[in-house]
């Protein structure tokens, strides 16, 4: 099988080239001891022989042929650009692999394309000139180029393994839109789980081009007496028209499976059939087929997987995968937990091979891993506080103990990484933390860790921006510690109904005199009895809305004279009454496209001034005649048996919830508040918290 990509995609046109693109050509199998010439169809807009020369072979028009040598597995390629002179653009070259009866394609990696570059210098100094590049997560202002937030450039989506699926679905975490779910496995294959059936995706980790990486940890096959696991890597496409194909014609469709490249924004999928597009799931439950004809990628490949999206599918040696995490050089470490040994490997990111020698056995870990700013992987056990592995970055390979990696104690099951301190937090139903350097963090008056309640059991762990500290418990809650370990509270992912907050002032600020969980909201004269309602006061409802049919729903808010109001909807505000009160009651209306499996964020904030206070908020779902005030069962919830957890670009906290099959967001920012006394350099200090509160909740099935 003969494959090749692209290992350094630019090549710049300069008098003393420097700048070059390289292509690495891989043989794997047949008569080895033989050498083996390949030959490659030559495209794109550069001209072979004239924009560029090709190292390692012979040109000939549109053709390109190499010789791999006997026993060889790789070979590397340089493209060096020619410098013509002239000022003709920037162009590629495409080397594709041509069909031969000598050797067999790896569709997977049949194509790789390089970019030939101008040389000039160009200073970028206003505004204007900023804007002629693409934003992520940047801005510019006042001539100046800065980031928008604290934060890296991050992709609004998070990735949730649906084990019993055997699949891995993501979501728009800006809308709970589910945009595709895709298998991480082909047909054909035998597994062996600890629970349930299939390949049990379960671990994931993203990394810095957007490709989700997923552990399958019930993968296994025996190759050579050694047993095997897999992972799986799953491109992203954002942009692009969405077509679908009738006897082989395109035509546009909203939820069609064909993307088009050629209005796409950002692409890290493979075009393998050569089409223009990239076909790949178009949301919840559109699966495409992974046939695996003949068990052809059972040891690896994806040459018969529909989803152009599923980029890499790869056999690492060490069995019952959970371990996954990227470091910054975006290579992947992986680690088994279904053996003794433990074993570990790194693979390489961009060709998604295990790298040679990089495998050890620390008989720990496996269990679930991350790696911290300084290079080092952390990987957990739970096995009831025994040990854990502690890699250091190692600069040659294999990893030896107690040069490269040790073990420490204890471990837990969740474990993340604290972006504001060098620190690792882990649990085992109490959390405790590492400095990076191997050191407890926190100790007690015996020198021991200390650790920290949580609130309750120990599932996933997840750390924001603020290195707040969230735990899921296996059950209904969610916990919430500050960065120095302090419990803040449960977060209920069994909603009610919505939280309302009382304020004895008219601008919804300090603490609330009342707050209640309520629904609907319609009231005149029955007004919650401890409620500040005999004078000037503000109410702030917040919750989630579930409807029941798709479409446009309309929303209502009537209230008396002199009252403002807004209404806020996913995060659109919908409904705004708020700085020009009428003298005469009033009902506002606006309307959002709601979809039917999401219950989304709601925010409804009131101030009454004079008169009798009635406020009512109601609704027109698509097929009713008459609106009618929203009743409780919409704004209620029923989430558990929360287990995966992380935090998405915005800051709001996500949980997999395995016994509701549904992904809760919680907003960090709502909620009922928390004081605090905490001492820092001597001073005691009262610090106030929003202990969170679910906002959205997306249905899996």
């Amino acid at each position: 099988m003969v494959g090749i990509q692209v290992t350094d995609a630019v090549a710049v046109e300069e008098a003393n080239p420097t700048n070059t693109a390289a292509f690495a050509i891989t043989r794997l199998g047949g008569l080895m001891g033989q050498p083996l010439t390949v030959t490659f169809g030559l495209s794109g807009t550069a001209t072979g022989g004239t924009d560029y020369s090709l190292s390692a072979g012979t040109l000939s028009g549109a053709t390109y042929s190499v010789t791999v040598p006997a026993w060889q597995t790789n070979l590397a390629v340089t493209l060096t650009a020619i410098n013509d002179a002239l000022t003709d653009g920037t162009k590629t070259a495409t080397l594709t692999l041509a069909g031969n009866s000598n050797w067999t394609n790896d569709l997977a990696h049949a194509s790789a394309t390089a970019w030939i570059l101008e040389k000039y210098t160009k200073i970028y100094t206003s505004t204007a000139d900023f804007k002629q590049g693409v934003m992520s997560g940047l801005e510019a202002v006042t001539n100046q180029l800065q980031f928008q937030t604290n934060l890296p450039a991050q992709f609004p989506f998070i990735n949730v393994a649906c084990s019993a699926r055997g699949t891995v679905a993501r979501i728009n975490t800006t809308n709970g839109m589910v945009v595709g779910e895709y298998r991480t496995t082909p047909l054909g294959l035998t597994y062996n789980g600890d629970s349930g059936t299939g390949p049990q995706p379960s671990r994931t980790t993203v990394d810095e081009y957007g490709n989700v990486w997923v552990a399958n940890r019930a993968d296994q096959l025996t190759i050579n007496g050694t047993d095997y696991g897999s992972i799986t890597r799953i491109g992203l496409i954002i942009g692009g028209t969405h077509f679908s194909k009738t006897n082989g014609v395109y035509y546009p469709a909203p939820q069609g499976q064909y993307i088009a490249l050629s209005n796409a924004t950002y692409n890290t999928c493979i075009d393998r059939d050569g089409d223009g597009f990239i076909r790949t799931s178009s949301g919840l439950a559109d699966i495409l087929a992974w046939n695996n004809g003949g068990g052809v990628d059972s040891a690896g490949g994806v040459s018969t997987a529909d989803d152009e999206a599923i980029t890499e599918y790869t056999r690492v040696p060490c069995s019952g995968t959970r371990t996954i995490a990227v470091d910054k050089f975006n290579d992947i470490w992986v680690g088994g937990h279904a053996d003794a040994a433990r074993r570990h490997v790194k693979v390489d990111g961009l060709l998604a091979l295990p790298i040679p020698n990089s495998i050890f056995s620390p008989s720990v870990g496996g269990y679930g891993g991350v790696i911290d700013g300084a290079g080092n992987l952390w990987s957990s056990e739970n096995n009831g506080g025994g040990n854990f592995l502690w890699l250091r970055p190692s600069t040659n390979f294999p990893p030896l103990e107690d040069i490269d990696w040790q073990t420490l104690t204890p471990t837990g099951y969740g474990v993340a990484v604290d972006p504001v301190y060098p620190r690792i937090w882990m649990n085992g139903g109490d959390i405790w933390c590492w400095n990076t350097n191997g050191t407890p963090t926190f100790t007690n008056a015996t020198g021991n860790m200390r650790t920290f309640y949580s609130g309750g059991g120990a599932k996933g762990l997840a750390i924001d921006a603020n290195g707040h500290i969230w735990t899921a418990h296996d059950s209904e809650v969610v916990g919430h510690n500050n960065t120095n370990g302090t419990w803040l509270g449960n977060v209920s992912l069994h909603v009610d109904g919505l939280y309302a907050e009382y304020f004895d002032n008219t601008n919804l600020a300090g603490f609330p005199a009342f707050t209640d969980t309520e629904g609907p909201v319609n009231y005149s004269n029955n007004w919650p009895e401890s409620a500040p309602t005999n004078a000037a006061f503000s109410t702030r409802w917040s919750g989630i809305i579930a409807p029941q049919v798709a479409g446009d729903q309309i929303f209502y808010v009537s209230a008396e004279s002199n009252a403002i109001f807004r209404l806020i909807v996913n995060g659109t505000k919908i409904i705004d009454h708020w700085t020009n009160p009428a003298p005469y009651a009033v009902e506002r209306s606006g309307t959002n496209w709601l979809g039917t499996n999401i219950a989304y964020d709601i925010r409804l904030e009131y101030v009454h001034v004079t008169n009798d206070a009635q406020i009512r908020l109601s609704w027109l779902e698509p097929g009713m005649t008459n609106e009618e005030v929203i009743p409780l069962p919409p704004f209620q919830n029923y989430s558990d048996d929360s287990t995966g957890i992380s935090v998405d670009p915005a800051g709001k906290i996500w949980v997999g919830c395995l016994g509701s099959s549904t992904a809760a967001r919680i907003d960090p920012e709502a909620g009922p508040l928390v004081v605090t006394n905490e001492v820092i350099a001597g001073v005691t200090n009262s610090i106030t918290n929003h202990v969170g509160m679910v906002d959205m909740v997306v249905n899996l099935g």
